[in-house]
């Protein structure tokens, strides 16, 4: 499973997204926008992203946001 969690800086649900992934030992990928990552990158990935920070994606398709990081670590 290859997980791309979107965030953005100092974003308290971002921070949590994050931490809650690396508790839980996953293995993930974040891209920071601001940080070598810009809005048009994440637009590119799927433009429905963009409502909701941070933006989840597991094998290239968006599920959702912070909601969905718990929903994966509970059902793993």
């Amino acid at each position: 499973m290859n997980i791309v969690l979107w965030t953005r800086e100092n974003d308290a649900y971002c921070q949590e997204a994050v931490q809650h992934l690396q508790k839980a030992g996953k293995t993930f990928t974040e891209k920071r926008l601001g940080n070598g990552y810009t809005v048009d990158q994440l637009i590119a990935a799927d433009p429905n992203a963009t409502s909701e920070m941070p933006a989840l994606f597991i094998d290239g398709k968006y599920v959702g946001g912070l909601r969905e990081v718990h929903g994966l670590i509970r059902n793993s």
